[in-house]
């Protein structure tokens, strides 16, 4: 059953509006449609977090650890779809060694860097849709040998570069 984010099972200021579950630790928060602006923090112990339809505009490699300064390594799936997000911080994903699920879909992100997800090996399913993404760096996706699904549709992308995915060998097409 959810419960709000106010006193149980917060990481140390939680909005309000959060519902969060898992029992005995919570392994699940979730903040959509609550108007932050940042991740707020949570507990360590959360496996899935989302915080779709807000006013995130950018990620840093402070993002994902909560105010105890401990990272959220057990984060496996992370739901940031319809946010403003513009840009990521270096190294804002190189603490989440665990994550399977990334959704970035519909906000405005314009470049796809060499070592954005670079320490992401574990990363099953990449949601870039419905961005501005006109430019993607030739090494961006080749440490992602988990990676089974990637969206790229809805982009400012003029032409697709095949070595970008020739080390995805589990990628289904």
């Amino acid at each position: 059953m959810p419960i709000s984010c106010s006193a149980a099972c917060t990481g140390g200021g939680a909005n309000e509006d959060c519902l969060c579950s898992g029992s005995p630790s919570v392994t699940t928060v979730v903040c959509d449609f609550t108007n932050i602006t940042s991740v707020p923090p949570v507990p360590s112990t959360v496996t899935a977090f989302s915080l779709a339809h807000n006013q995130v505009a950018r990620l840093t490699e402070l993002s994902f650890i909560n105010r105890f300064f401990s990272v959220l390594t057990r984060l496996q799936r992370i739901n940031l779809r319809r946010n403003e997000i513009t840009s990521f911080g270096i190294g804002t994903f190189d603490f989440l060694t665990d994550l399977r699920t990334l959704d970035v879909s519909f906000n405005s992100i314009s470049v796809i860097s060499e070592d954005m997800f670079k320490k992401l090996t574990k990363l099953k399913a990449l949601r870039l849709s419905n961005n501005a993404i006109s430019s993607i760096a030739p090494g961006a996706f080749q440490n992602l040998t988990s990676l089974e699904e990637l969206y790229l549709d809805s982009n400012n992308l003029l032409t697709l570069n095949g070595n970008w995915f020739k080390e995805l060998t589990k990628l289904r097409v």
